[in-house]
């Protein structure tokens, strides 16, 4: 789990300083650096570790650079484990955990896909950087029992009836 993220420099973010619980929620207005939070984490888990789900836009530094400040370097320190980029390279400093894309971080783009006429399935991603996979995931699991402590539903452990109960209990609706 991460406790502590640091983020100096980085697209919109200035100088800022996280701190995550078990449960950690990041809201806000359009641009004002969610996505960036969660951008820095998978840039972190990039150079730490795991190579994929990142596009090649967010490894260049001039597109990542905070340019309201001029950044010569972005830095990103999660816990005590340090990534520090500008122009000429790369410093990292200490190691960082190992934690997997589509199975401990979740993210969805902003740029989702549009309608389409078929599902997308995947073997190996739950959901997709553009949440092209989630059907096909819903779909091959809606029968699966699911964790105990997330079990809403009184009528049933199934992935199926605890998303029909959390739908139904959003928008006032009854089956």
């Amino acid at each position: 789990m991460i406790n502590q993220l640091k983020i100096k420099r980085f697209k919109c973010i200035g100088d800022e300083f996280f701190t995550f619980k078990n449960l950690t929620i990041l809201t806000g207005l359009n641009s004002a650096g969610k996505s960036s939070v969660i951008q820095s984490i998978l840039l972190m888990s990039h150079y730490f570790g795991e190579k994929k789900f990142l596009s090649e836009n967010l490894l260049d530094f001039t597109n990542n650079r905070n340019k309201y400040l001029n950044a010569k370097e972005f830095s990103i320190e999660i816990d005590d484990t340090c990534l520090t980029k500008n122009i000429d390279g790369i410093n990292k400093q200490g190691n960082l955990p190992h934690f997997t894309t589509e199975q401990d971080i979740f993210h969805v783009d902003a740029n989702r896909l549009g309608p389409e006429e078929l599902a997308l399935y995947s073997s190996e991603n739950k959901i997709g950087k553009n949440g092209e996979f989630i059907f096909s995931y819903y779909e091959q699991n809606k029968s699966n029992v699911i964790e105990k402590s997330l079990i809403k539903s009184a009528n049933s452990d199934t992935l199926q009836s605890n998303i029909d109960y959390w739908l139904c209990d959003s928008f006032g609706l009854i089956l």
